[in-house]
């Protein structure tokens, strides 16, 4: 519907709501129309502004919430690499621990022998 006929069906409506009114000329009326319009209009784009922003937010919310999904997933795969470096640090020592009290008792054994 174009703006021509919305004011037109504005100023009937106008007339239908305010039938005693003979004073309001029919430029008033249209202006008076044109007034809530743009009026409508304006609440229109500053609505559509909102949703936008808040579209906006959600989308920014969601980057950071998958980021720290992210960061989270790489924290548990380091500390899992952190864990085995570890064991196996722990393994190496015992079998070093192991081979020293080998290689020591070998060298007694060949003192007593």
């Amino acid at each position: 519907m174009n703006k021509k006929e919305i004011i037109k069906q504005g100023i009937e409506l106008y007339n239908k709501h305010y039938q005693n009114d003979k004073h309001t000329t029919k430029k008033e009326k249209t202006a008076f129309v044109n007034f809530f319009i743009d009026l409508h209009n304006l609440q229109n784009k500053k609505f559509n502004d909102l949703i936008d922003a808040h579209r906006l937010l959600k989308a920014e919310n969601q980057f950071h919430k998958d980021c720290a999904d992210q960061y989270k997933k790489s924290a548990r795969v380091l500390q899992s690499k952190v864990n085995t470096y570890e064991a196996d640090i722990d393994k190496q020592h015992k079998e070093s621990k192991e081979a020293i009290s080998l290689i020591q008792q070998s060298i007694n054994d060949t003192i007593i022998n």
